[in-house]
C-alpha cells in the first residue's frame, strides 16, 4: 500500500483479532469463576428440583454455548498454527469483500476487535456483577431473588443480548460465514431457553409474584421494543 509516495506494509488483522478474542475468552472464564464463587456463597446451592427435566431443557444451554464459543475456539487454535494467517480451509468460508480493499477490510475487522474489548469492560463485567448471587444453569438457587437493576431494567435477559452482539462482532472480526452460521442456532436456542427459564421462576413460590410484576415492568426479553 502506498501513501503520499511512501510504501506502507499491508495491515495484518489476524494478530489484533486473535488478541481480542483471546482477551474476551479469558475475561469471560475469569468472570464466570468469580461470579460462581459469589453465587455459591451468597445465593446458596442450586436446587436440583428446579432444573428442567425435558431433553430440550437439558440440551439447550449446551447448544447455545457451543454455537457461541466454537467458532472463536477454532480460530484461536487454527490461526496461530498457520503463522497468524487464516488457513486455506477457513479462507474458503470468507464473506464477500463488498468491494473493499484488503487494508480497508483489515481496518473494519480491527475496529470490530476494539468494540469487542470495549464490550468486555462496559457490559460483560457489569452484567456478571449485577447477576451476582443468581448465576446458575437453568435452575434456581436456595436464596432465590429477581435481578432488576442495571441492564436488567432494560431487558429481562441481557446476557443473551450480549451473546448475540458478540456473535455478530465475531462474524465481522473473522469475516467468515462460520460464526454467521452459528447466529441462527443461537437465536433458536435462546428462543427455546427463555420460556423454560421464565417458567421455572414462575413456578418458584419465593419469587413468582415478583417475577410477574417484573415482566410487566420490563416487557422485552432481549431486544428493546422488538423482542
Amino acid at each position: 500500500m502506498y501513501f503520499a509516495g511512501f510504501s506502507i506494509p499491508s495491515l495484518n488483522p489476524e494478530i489484533p483479532v486473535f488478541l481480542a478474542i483471546a482477551y474476551f475468552t479469558a475475561s469471560n472464564i475469569r468472570s464466570v469463576k468469580r461470579t460462581l464463587a459469589v453465587a455459591d456463597a451468597d445465593g446458596g446451592k442450586v436446587r436440583p428440583s428446579t432444573a428442567p427435566t425435558s431433553f430440550v431443557g437439558k440440551a439447550v444451554t449446551h447448544v447455545h454455548g457451543l454455537a457461541f464459543a466454537a467458532p472463536q475456539l477454532v480460530y484461536l487454535v487454527s490461526v496461530p498454527l498457520s503463522g497468524f494467517v487464516q488457513p486455506g480451509w477457513m479462507q474458503r468460508f470468507s464473506l464477500p469483500t463488498c468491494g473493499m480493499s484488503g487494508d480497508k477490510l483489515a481496518c473494519v475487522r480491527m475496529l470490530a476487535s476494539v468494540v469487542l474489548v470495549g464490550i468486555v469492560h462496559v457490559a460483560m463485567k457489569r452484567l456478571f456483577k449485577q447477576l451476582g448471587s443468581q448465576l446458575h444453569p437453568i435452575a434456581r438457587r436456595e436464596n432465590s431473588k429477581i435481578i432488576k437493576d442495571g441492564f436488567y431494567s432494560i431487558v429481562r435477559h441481557p446476557m443473551y443480548t450480549q451473546s448475540l452482539v458478540q456473535g455478530l462482532l465475531c462474524t465481522v472480526m473473522l469475516w467468515s460465514y462460520i460464526p454467521l452460521a452459528g447466529l441462527p442456532i443461537m437465536v433458536l436456542a435462546v428462543a427455546a431457553k427463555i420460556p423454560i427459564e421464565e417458567g421455572i421462576m414462575l413456578q418458584d413460590p419465593s419469587v413468582a409474584d415478583e417475577y410477574k410484576a417484573y415482566k410487566r415492568e420490563v416487557p422485552y426479553r432481549i431486544l428493546p421494543y422488538i423482542w
